[in-house]
């Protein structure tokens, strides 16, 4: 990352896998840019803690494949209409 950092001068929004003082591990987004002061280089950090967002995203994604295995196992045919009344999605069914 530090040689990415020297080439580019900034890197934003880079994920990396964060241990605190107590050993949690946490996600985080890191954005890192190289300054210069009192003719030494310098690294300034903002770290943003995404751990829940994280969290978030694997729970949905876990529900969608949930519910997408249970539509697929229906021995029945399903149809989706959203509030206007159009049909959006239809599943056969595969019992």
């Amino acid at each position: 990352m530090i040689e990415e950092l020297k080439k580019h001068k900034d890197l934003k929004n880079c994920e990396s896998l964060l241990i605190d003082a107590m050993g949690d591990k946490l996600r985080a987004f890191l954005s890192l840019t190289l300054i210069e002061y009192e003719s030494r280089d310098h690294i300034e950090t903002i770290i943003r803690d995404v751990t829940e967002e994280k969290r978030r995203e694997r729970e949905i994604l876990y529900l969608k494949s949930y519910l997408a295995n249970i539509i697929e196992s229906m021995p029945s045919m399903l149809i989706a209409i959203d509030a206007d009344g159009r049909v959006i999605a239809v599943e056969s069914g595969g019992g």
